[in-house]
């Protein structure tokens, strides 16, 4: 879980490091990628590649209430690859309630791997701690040497 955290707090630093030195104009920053601004702030309908808002953000990463996006740190939402909150749907969630086709951790919910007061299928303990080894390597910042064991 250490890898994962390291990642987390590289996107939530690099996110208000963006959010805080941009400039804006209502609510949009002056700078875009593609055509999207790189923060949108908005009550209603926040759309750029940082969204923050209350409903119907969508962007990238997405701070709000109810909102979609590549991740999503809502407390209604979808985020397809990852998403956090209360209701969440995505690949991997970590919510009080949701849908993770791959990974579910929360209260009630449902995943391929399940983990939970009530989640969907649950394989155990060892398989999480091998999955947990496994997503510390990959998202560790050193790299190890494992083709020795075997």
């Amino acid at each position: 879980m250490l890898g994962l955290a390291k990642v987390v707090g590289c996107v939530v630093v690099t996110t208000l490091g963006l959010a805080l030195f941009t400039q804006y104009h209502d609510g949009v920053s002056n700078t875009r990628v593609c055509g999207y601004p790189v923060v949108a702030v908005a009550q209603f309908g926040a759309t750029g590649l940082i969204a923050m808002g209350q409903v119907n953000a969508r962007g990238l990463i997405v701070l709000a209430q109810n909102g979609y996006g590549l991740v999503a740190v809502t407390q209604g939402g979808v985020g397809l690859l990852f998403g956090l909150g209360q209701l969440v749907g995505g690949l991997v969630v970590i919510a009080q309630g949701g849908l993770g086709l791959l990974f579910f951790l929360g209260q009630f919910g449902f995943g391929a791997s399940g983990l939970g007061q009530a989640a969907g299928i649950n394989r155990g303990r060892e398989y999480f701690k091998e999955m947990n080894a496994e997503f510390g390597e990959l998202l560790s910042f050193r790299r190890s040497d494992r083709r020795g064991a075997g």
